[in-house]
């Protein structure tokens, strides 16, 4: 769903599969689930991380982002608009 939304170019898999600091997996045990990371930041080389005072959030991404949420909610309840 990521490459229909965002393009082939903008989604990144070499880091797979990533460990991070959660309890989504308590979720997945119960229903099926899937974690995945929708970068906010803006395309610069060193960006601050997330969490830091200095972080740049580029708001041009909301659009995107909602019609990502909106394609994969379509695409799992089967329906085609």
């Amino acid at each position: 769903m990521g490459e229909k939304v965002f393009g082939q170019q903008n989604v990144g898999k070499g880091l797979l599969p990533f460990k991070a600091s959660e309890d989504f997996a308590f979720f997945t045990k119960v229903r099926p689930g899937a974690f995945f990371f929708l970068s906010s930041a803006r395309n610069e080389e060193n960006p601050p991380m997330l969490h830091n005072s200095n972080f740049d959030f580029n708001d041009e991404l909301i659009p995107k982002a909602v019609e990502f949420w909106y394609e994969l909610a379509l695409d799992r309840l089967g329906l085609k608009l």
